[in-house]
């Protein structure tokens, strides 16, 4: 039998060029639907600044899906 910590992930990274979009979109989205059962977090290759259509996107999923919602990282 395979333990929970096997079969269940400790740790997540979400990577993309930027760090400005979908990185962050998705390490919000894992946080949102696993709390704090999963370390959680988002980076790029190159420095990115904060976009703000990821703020609106999300914002706008959250009215339509998501009772509470948790800003990923800039």
């Amino acid at each position: 039998m395979v333990s929970d910590r096997r079969k269940n992930p400790q740790a997540v990274l979400f990577a993309c060029g930027m760090n400005q979009v979908r990185s962050p979109m998705a390490a919000a989205i894992m946080q949102h639907f696993h709390g704090s059962r999963v370390f959680v977090e988002s980076a790029g290759l190159h420095k990115g600044e904060h976009d703000p259509f990821v703020d609106a996107v999300m914002a706008r999923r959250s009215r339509r899906r998501w009772r509470s919602w948790r800003s990923g990282r800039g």
